[in-house]
């Protein structure tokens, strides 16, 4: 005579179940998590769009772009900081969804006027280490990404505009650079916003959170005056062009 198990679950066929939950969980879990990090990045670009948005507005009302960002030691001035409040009320569109230490510090970073898309900087850090020290007393920051004053060859922003010749015309580089006189073009459109003529394809300023930590050849969001986002990778952003005289200059600085 079969003796009915009252539809309990032997032990044998729960370990089956819970396997499977566990080869599901294994597959599933980074879907999620690319999904998530998808989500994150989707934000991000619509907020550099509305920082771009902001950004014109400001232009038009002050016939120039916000100078370079700053931190005196209190607060941040310049750059996407000088949107609030009047051209961008909410400040979490300052920050990246994964700048963490924006999110943990949400507070402080909002009385700071900080903005993720300013410049590479880790909240968690002393502030002194934010600033150039002994180079200027105005405080200016080190690894700025927004395109004040034209980026180098590494993607951030130079600062001393009068020993860089990419900056605007001198008695000794009256000319534009090459990768503009070869298309015709003069120091009015060179891409960078303290130029209050910068073309669309100037790279306003980019993000570089969205990457795994110490990873080799991360992605960056870029965003353009033009509205153009694009996720690039920071190889395909170093990587020289060549003129016809056999001149390099690197993607960042001709920001093709």
């Amino acid at each position: 005579m079969r003796i009915s198990r009252g539809g309990a679950f032997t032990l044998i066929e729960m370990l089956v179940v819970i396997g499977i939950i566990a080869i599901l969980a294994a597959i599933l879990f980074p879907v999620f998590s690319s999904a998530r990090a998808k989500a994150r990045q989707t934000a991000c670009i619509g907020q550099l769009h509305q920082i771009v948005v902001a950004l014109k507005q400001y232009q038009e009302d002050y016939r120039g772009y916000p100078p370079a960002p700053a931190y005196d030691g209190t607060r941040f001035w310049g750059g996407v900081s000088s949107l609030w409040p009047d051209y961008i009320s909410d400040q979490g569109i300052f920050f990246c969804p994964d700048d963490l230490g924006a999110k943990t510090r949400q507070k402080n970073a909002k009385d700071m006027l900080y903005s993720s898309y300013n410049a590479n900087i880790d909240l968690t850090t002393d502030p002194s280490t934010w600033v150039q020290s002994g180079t200027d007393p105005a405080g200016l920051l080190v690894n700025r990404t927004y395109n004040y004053y034209g980026f180098d060859d590494t993607g951030f922003d130079v600062y001393d505009e009068l020993a860089n010749p990419y900056i605007r015309p001198t008695v000794e580089a009256p000319d534009a650079p090459w990768w503009l006189a070869e298309k015709g073009l003069t120091w009015r459109h060179y891409p960078r916003l303290m130029n209050r003529y910068a073309p669309d394809n100037t790279i306003v300023t980019y993000c570089a959170r969205h990457n795994r930590v110490g990873e080799a050849n991360p992605n960056y969001i870029v965003i353009r005056l033009g509205g153009e986002a694009k996720v690039v990778r920071k190889s395909e952003m170093s990587a020289t062009i060549s003129g016809p005289s056999g001149a390099t200059v690197s993607v960042w600085v001709h920001q093709r």
